[in-house]
């Protein structure tokens, strides 16, 4: 019998990732044969123009995470008759919720699969700050308490040259942080931005120059300012798109009402024979059942 405990406690520094804006512009003629000099066939680089510009938000660059892991086990071997042995044991695993300390975790407030067809979601009135739970200290609403792992084994030698082994077990696995890690990518505390300029099918005229009113930092800074606000008054993706023509809905990864341990199934059968002193043959069949694992789906609600 044992146990093991394991405790994490992370900075988490994913937020500040893009937070300088990344600037790209074109500098490639239409053609190769154009001349570079030719004032009737300028770059985007040489109008003094941005292609398209990626910029993150955030109000907050060092997230403190905590999470553990806590097992009891015990194993133990009964001899039914001399040639075989049966081996059995089970685990007792929990594996915490994810927890930040700076409140710092946001998910739906509802069924997701329900959310994303709904017609309040869908429409002007969807504000974001009814759909969404923000300030959340925890990862997951509802997540499995703990898990039971029963295992057992047994080897079987019919003559001194011939051993047979065989087992059964459950196994899980451990995920939660890296689920919550995705979730820092979240609204309100994380907003991102791609803006488009003319060349790349956007509508408006963006300048290299940072400090330009029409430069695309300027432009991301006005759209994350439009949802800022729009978020705090009760604003709907309708209603801050007509406020802002460069805002964009907000990606969101989200988990389920009830979250359960990724849980498998998993057997072997191993039969050895020696044929010599120095040598043996082993075959051996090694099977494997998913019973619960986390899966994703994508949806585009508005």
């Amino acid at each position: 019998m044992g146990a093991a405990f394991k405790k994490d406690d992370l900075s988490d520094f994913d937020t500040g990732e893009t937070t300088t804006p990344l600037v790209f512009t074109d500098a490639t003629l239409l053609s190769p044969t154009d001349n570079p000099l030719d004032p009737a066939n300028p770059s985007d680089f040489q109008l003094g123009q941005s292609l398209l510009g990626v910029q993150n938000f955030t109000t907050s660059f060092d997230l403190p995470l905590a999470l553990y892991t806590l097992g009891f086990y015990g194993e133990d071997d009964w001899q039914p008759i001399p040639k075989a042995t049966i081996t059995a044991g089970i685990r007792v695993e929990r594996n915490s919720n994810v927890a930040c300390r700076k409140n710092c975790l946001s998910n739906f407030g509802g069924n997701f699969f329900i959310l994303a067809q709904s017609t309040p979601l869908d429409s002007a009135s969807g504000a974001y700050n009814q759909q969404i739970k923000s300030g959340l200290s925890t990862a997951f609403t509802s997540y499995q308490p703990f898990m039971v792992e029963p295992r057992v084994g047994l080897t079987f030698s019919p003559d001194a040259k011939t051993v047979v082994r065989g087992g059964f077990g459950i196994v899980t696995d451990v995920f939660p942080g890296a689920i919550a890690d995705t979730m820092l990518d979240n609204s309100p505390l994380t907003t991102s931005f791609t803006i488009y300029g003319p060349t790349a099918g956007g509508s408006a005229a963006m300048l290299l120059q940072p400090s330009a009113s029409g430069s695309f930092q300027n432009l991301a800074a006005g759209a994350n300012a439009t949802f800022v606000s729009g978020f705090k008054s009760g604003g709907s993706a309708s209603s801050m798109s007509t406020a802002n023509s460069n805002f964009s809905v907000p990606s969101f990864t989200t988990v389920a009402a009830k979250l359960h341990y990724p849980t498998y199934d998993e057997w072997n059968l191993q039969i050895e024979r020696q044929l010599s002193r120095s040598e043996n043959v082993c075959t051996e069949d090694t099977e494997k059942a998913a019973c619960a694992c986390p899966w994703s789906r994508t949806e585009t609600p508005t």
